[in-house]
């Protein structure tokens, strides 16, 4: 654990977030689960690859670039809001998802003609991500 602005990293809270949003990603986009429903709404079909290391890596860097700033976030929500971590985990993510994360995605609707259906199908997606995250995070705060 080191300290970087004034707000503690824990590398295992760290690392099992990014692992949370990775596996929670490759459930959701399952067959089990969304994948056809995202195929449909993405005019795109999943093909087996053959070798998706690359992809798996560049997932887990930006898993851990964007569980470092929910940390951060997390924690000086945590310190300036008074609420206890649960609820400021709930909060954090939801507001983050939704201010962040879906203001930037819904310019794929305005600017690339994508629908509003995979939109919303990708933001819920998000947002439960970023939630299920803050919540891994508050566990080691």
């Amino acid at each position: 654990m080191f300290e970087v602005f004034r707000v503690e990293v824990n590398l295992i809270a760290i690392l099992l977030a990014s692992i949370t949003y990775i596996l929670f990603g490759a459930m959701w986009h399952s067959r089990f689960a969304f994948g056809r429903l995202w195929e449909k709404l993405a005019q795109r079909q999943m093909k087996p690859q053959k070798s998706a290391i690359r992809q798996v890596i560049w997932a887990l860097m930006a898993s851990l670039f964007l569980a470092l700033g929910l940390n951060s976030i997390l924690q000086y929500s945590f310190m300036l809001s008074g609420l206890p971590l649960w609820p400021n985990a709930l909060v954090t993510g939801f507001l983050t998802a939704s201010t962040i994360s879906a203001t930037t995605m819904f310019n794929t609707v305005l600017w690339e003609g994508k629908s509003i259906k995979l939109f919303l199908f990708n933001y819920i997606h998000q947002l439960i991500s970023y939630i299920l995250m803050c919540i891994v995070i508050s566990l080691f705060i």
